[in-house]
């Protein structure tokens, strides 16, 4: 199927369901817990927080929601997180695809390059465009 790393990378920016409000009260507290830090860390490689853990935290804060509440806003900032490296990591890939490429037409179009330097920017063009089609 094609396209389907670029179908993937797109859904980092589709919207969210909306959440309920206790949820997304407890998820604006999450969120201004400081980068989700205070032992309510959302890294790449760890899973979310269980809605106990995070109550616990949040009423620490002086936050008190129900227990699926917390939970809902562990899962969403967790979400949240990984959507935000996706969307980083999209734009990374499209920025280094269009110096590659601007970089190989500019080297074909304005100068007059060996055939060795040709095929190369023309490989380099190819390289690209299959990993996009990949």
């Amino acid at each position: 199927m094609l396209f389907t790393s670029l179908r993937a990378d797109l859904e980092a920016f589709k919207r969210l369901p909306e959440m309920d409000a206790e949820s997304k009260r407890a998820f604006q507290a999450v969120s201004e817990a400081g980068e989700f830090q205070d032992g309510l860390a959302f890294k790449k490689s760890t899973a979310p927080k269980s809605g106990r853990e995070v109550k616990q935290k949040l009423a620490e804060k002086g936050v008190n929601v129900s227990e699926d509440a917390a939970a809902n806003a562990a899962e969403r900032a967790h979400t949240e997180a990984e959507r935000a490296i996706r969307r980083q990591r999209f734009w990374v890939q499209v920025s280094i695809s269009l110096i590659v490429l601007i970089v190989a037409f500019a080297t074909i179009a304005f100068s007059a390059p060996a055939q060795a330097t040709e095929k190369a920017m023309f490989g380099l063009i190819g390289t690209v465009l299959g990993y996009w089609l990949r």
